[in-house]
């Protein structure tokens, strides 16, 4: 079944997935269950990107599926915002770039979104409407460059407005405590630690959201954010 969305076409059968993605199995042999807080080994060579053996991209991709599986199902899909498809189960995935027909501008690579729209507008999806919002490493990408008030009337007014009461948000934001973030990518706008991240952003959307998890990756490159709509 094919459902038009603004001015873009997606397939059910595609969007509707199971977990069982050939990345996903890698990543279970050391985040079981994408359980991404109880690695299958010494987190201190796991979860730390200082170490050369370290597996944080997996364990970002856990936090990812994680949410996924325990928010959305089948017939009920979440937002993933910034990516292309086949990346998180039970999710649309949304990207500007993604078209499978040009190279990306910035990483390269051709590949296909379900929903080629730019994640700082959602206005073609409707309000109230999503068991989940995912991001990994898009927020840093929005908005107007270092204006925080613009960060948290985008969240306001477009990611947290889709999803409906009870919904989460479940952000991967790199941690500018850990390293220089506007320089390692000619595309950030921001650059946010897990030490401020809290009294720049969350407190400002604080009557929409309650926090459900913040900053448990301690990887030296990331923090986690999660919240629940009121």
């Amino acid at each position: 079944m094919t459902e038009r969305l603004g001015a873009v076409f997606f397939d059910k059968a595609e969007l509707s997935m199971s977990s069982k993605y050939p990345f996903h199995e890698e990543v279970q042999k050391y985040f079981p269950d994408f359980d991404y807080t109880k690695p299958a080994g010494d987190p201190k060579v796991l979860c730390d990107m200082s170490h050369p053996e370290n597996k944080v991209g997996h364990q970002q991709r856990a936090f990812s599926v994680f949410w996924a599986l325990k928010q959305c199902g089948p017939l009920d899909l979440g937002l993933d915002l910034g990516s292309h498809r086949g990346l998180t189960p039970y999710c649309i995935h949304v990207d500007r770039y993604y078209d499978n027909a040009n190279e990306h501008p910035f990483y390269g690579g051709k590949a296909p979104a379900d929903v080629i729209a730019d994640a700082n507008s959602l206005s073609a999806f409707p309000s109230n409407t999503f068991p989940l919002v995912m991001s990994s490493h898009s927020l840093e990408h929005m908005g107007t460059t270092g204006d925080d008030k613009d960060i948290a009337h985008l969240l306001a007014a477009h990611w947290v407005r889709v999803l409906r009461p009870g919904g989460v948000l479940a952000m991967i934001i790199p941690d500018n405590d850990a390293f220089d973030v506007l320089p390692s990518d000619k595309d950030h706008k921001h650059a946010w630690g897990a030490s401020d991240f809290e009294a720049r952003i969350l407190d400002r959307v604080s009557d929409l959201v309650e926090v459900v998890e913040f900053n448990t990756f301690k990887n030296m490159f990331s923090f986690d954010v999660v919240l629940r709509k009121r």
